[in-house]
């Protein structure tokens, strides 16, 4: 109803598992990473379990997408189900064939063992998936071990992957199942989504769909975090009920009082929010602190500073004409001289808490070494302060427009006024949010706006500007300072924004069949790192199969979830491919 109304091309929040949707956060990852490990092992079984609706069924659907040639996979869904009734089914899902009037379970497993015996010797791996494990009798459990025992001396010949509830692990966990217990060679519980992921979930989602335009305003994670509990089941059936809404009072976002009723209309009452995300004495604490270190803060500034106090929260962003690509100096733009903290910030609490220390020196007496940037280098010899203690110093009043106005300014844009976001969008730039690791931030080698969380709950932002080994460079306007990156990422959850170019044509996600200029541009850059053959191209130009090949054979060698969706990962990725202008997270690294 409410498709063409967003631009979307098809339901963005359907519950169905489809795998195009699944939405890699660190535990899906790690959860898919386990069931691959444990299929390319010896053999025996592998658990996965997660509350309702929290995505084991759609990661093994990605799962199958990604199985290897070598495997022939029996799927059972309603494990409801006798020993000799999960025999059968198992032979049926094998296309084992058998006599109708074959009833004993010896009979069953018989054929069962000669076809393991068979795609063995033919250097094949059958894989046994049973979903809603916790169903399962213990007799019928102990059925499955007892088919685990045909093995040779390197492998079993049958794997199984048990998807389950939480219930599952109590039920293994009893003692006359302690034999199949030994046998798991991977495990993993699926917990529900972070509050810090919601927001780039839905965004996803609405990116595969063939929308990458903010419906839903930042301000509604926490709400939506608070009444889905982060189950991805519930936060789809919120965030599409949510889109009728929006859609039948003919607004352009997702409001307030919108998610309020579809939240009515879900649980079927007035939803109560679930307390266990954010306790309202965390947050009344954590303003309290923050309170109390800015005031210490600036006290301790007026009684080192030789010179006037400076308001930080009213200074202006600047960076000097170093810290722009190729070495060029940004117009009107000069170095401001950083101020110099002789005394270390004490910490708030019982305990002296450090996060990870850092130098701070004055402009322009820097030690320079390779790759730094002149006139914002560290001195090792500087005094330490504490990280959290920096970024209150000089996030200013909107930390993250701060770290987006550095951004900013290594994409060479004059000064500005107002949203960094918007006024990138003016400029042929667009912003994008997203979630990662150290290794993704590696990948994509563009300097990105970090969202950093306090052990108190605060958020901060800083500009990461440089990886340089084991050290991290992070900038607010004309400040610089290293960190260890191992100190860093214990306080960086995966969130960041990073400023990308898309180009010429570019409105949203493309997908099979799209046609036009950016489609025409797409297929030219392909020709050009050859990875596709210009023969393959018949005009009109589409993204047919000869172009989706290539895109997915970009994706997988990129480290990218190969789905052949052309959205800002793959263009960034393609960009860095040509060597195109764009800033650098590590020089010389392309």
């Amino acid at each position: 109803m409410y498709l063409d109304y967003f631009g979307l091309q098809e339901k963005p929040f359907s519950i169905a598992p489809d795998p195009r949707y699944l939405f890699m956060s660190e535990q899906h990852q790690e959860a898919l990473a386990h069931l691959l490990y444990g299929i390319r092992t010896e053999g025996g079984f592998v658990l996965l379990t997660g509350e309702v609706g929290t995505g084991k069924t759609t990661v093994c659907r990605c799962l199958l997408d990604q199985m290897p040639d070598e495997c022939d996979v029996a799927f059972v869904l309603n494990p409801r189900l006798n020993a000799r009734e999960l025999v059968a089914t198992i032979c049926d899902e094998f296309h084992i064939p058998y006599e109708p009037g074959e009833k004993s379970v010896k009979e069953l497993v018989d054929r069962l063992v000669a076809f393991l015996l068979e795609t063995h010797a033919a250097g094949r791996n059958p894989v046994l998936i049973i979903d809603e494990a916790q169903n399962l009798d213990p007799e019928v459990l102990e059925q499955l071990r007892l088919l685990t025992n045909l093995e040779t001396s390197r492998k079993k010949l049958l794997q199984v992957i048990l998807l389950g509830q939480p219930e599952l692990r109590d039920l293994l966990a009893r003692p006359d199942l302690r034999q199949l217990a030994q046998r798991i060679t991977a495990r993993f519980h699926l917990g529900p989504l972070r509050p810090h992921e919601i927001g780039t979930y839905i965004q996803h989602r609405l990116m595969t769909a063939g929308c990458d335009m903010h419906l839903f305003p930042a301000s509604l994670e926490k709400p939506l975090a608070k009444l889905s509990g982060g189950v991805p089941r519930l936060l789809n059936l919120l965030c599409d009920r949510s889109l009728l809404g929006t859609f039948v009072e003919g607004k352009q976002q997702v409001e307030p009082q919108i998610v309020q009723r579809a939240a009515g209309e879900v649980f079927g009452e007035e939803p109560k929010p679930n307390s266990g995300w954010t306790p309202v004495w965390l947050g009344i604490g954590g303003g309290l602190l923050v309170g109390v270190l800015v005031g210490f803060l600036a006290w301790q500034q007026v009684r080192t500073s030789p010179e006037p106090a400076v308001d930080e929260r009213q200074a202006t962003a600047t960076v000097t004409g170093a810290g722009a690509e190729n070495g060029q100096k940004l117009a009107g733009r000069t170095p401001t001289q950083t101020e110099k903290i002789e005394t270390p910030i004490p910490a708030v609490g019982d305990e002296p808490k450090e996060y990870g220390r850092v130098n701070v020196t004055p402009a322009g007496d820097t030690v320079e070494e390779p790759g730094t940037v002149p006139g914002l280098s560290v001195r090792p010899d500087e005094p330490a302060i504490d990280l959290f203690g920096w970024l209150v110093l000089h996030q200013g009043r909107d930390g993250r427009e701060n770290a987006l106005q550095v951004l900013m300014a290594l994409w060479q844009q004059p000064s500005y006024v107002g949203d960094a976001c918007t006024v990138a969008g003016e400029q042929g730039l667009r912003c994008f949010e997203t979630v990662g690791s150290l290794g993704v931030l590696r990948r994509l080698n563009r300097p990105v706006a970090l969202e950093l969380v306090a052990p108190d709950g605060g958020t901060f932002y800083a500009a990461l500007v440089e990886i340089r080994d084991d050290l991290a460079v992070l900038r607010l306007g004309d400040k610089q300072m290293e960190v260890p990156t191992s100190r860093l990422f214990e306080n960086w959850l995966g969130r960041f924004t990073v400023i990308w170019q898309p180009p010429p044509g570019y409105q949203k996600a493309l997908r099979p069949g799209d046609e036009g200029e950016v489609i025409d541009w797409l297929s030219v850059k392909m020709v050009e790192l050859q990875v596709l053959d210009p023969e393959q191209l018949v005009a009109p130009v589409r993204l047919d199969n000869h172009l989706l090949d290539a895109v997915k054979t970009l994706q997988g060698e990129s480290g990218l979830q190969a789905d052949g969706i052309v959205g800002p990962r793959t263009l960034m990725e393609l960009n860095t491919r040509l060597g195109g202008s764009t800033p650098r997270l590590q020089e010389g690294n392309s």
